[in-house]
């Protein structure tokens, strides 16, 4: 499974595929950081079942897109 983070602070507007499992997406909830409203800087997008899913969705956004570094999700 797959989320994106949309997210319109970071660099102008940038999406960013994780795993669900990734500790940075927590399927879809985020990191737990005190004192961040939630949808203040982006996002969670998804669940997608399949990468195929994540890459059409992508495609259809046409804004900048990066992978997750940490659980690089393929």
């Amino acid at each position: 499974m797959y989320h994106i983070y949309f997210n319109w602070q970071a660099r102008g507007e940038q999406l960013k595929v994780h795993y669900s499992q990734c500790a940075f997406c927590n399927n879809g909830q985020g990191r737990d950081i005190e004192n961040i409203e939630p949808g203040l800087n982006g996002v969670w997008i998804g669940t997608f079942s399949k990468i195929e899913y994540v890459n059409h969705f992508i495609q259809r956004m046409g804004i900048e897109v990066s992978i997750c570094n940490i659980c690089n999700p393929e």
